[in-house]
């Protein structure tokens, strides 16, 4: 069984959370929709969508990338994982003392 990197964990669980709650405010404030309306746009369920404004890691990829479709920046999400901007500006990856997962 794979270990993931808790770095990475933690890192990954604190963006979950940053872009769920960018998610809320936008569906409030930007397009002033309900979490039912939105949700339903979404093609999930209002409890979907409460899981997915919370960060909860449980959720399906794909109803965080119709969020951000819905949202109209899911063109920007995927140039941002381009790989030629990738090498240009690789990090080498932080791995904690003892971590062998993989």
């Amino acid at each position: 069984m794979h270990t993931i990197n808790p770095i990475l964990q933690e890192q990954a669980t604190a963006s979950l959370k940053q872009i769920g709650l960018h998610i809320q405010r936008a569906r409030k404030e930007a397009f002033r929709e309900s979490r039912e309306a939105f949700s339903q746009r979404l093609g999930c369920a209002p409890m979907t969508l409460d899981r997915l404004e919370r960060g909860e890691p449980g959720v399906a990829a794909i109803y965080l990338v119709a969020a951000l479709q819905a949202m109209q920046v899911l063109h920007d999400a995927v140039a941002a994982t381009s790989p030629a901007l990738l090498i240009a500006t690789t990090i080498p990856p932080q791995f904690p003392p003892g971590f062998a997962g993989g």
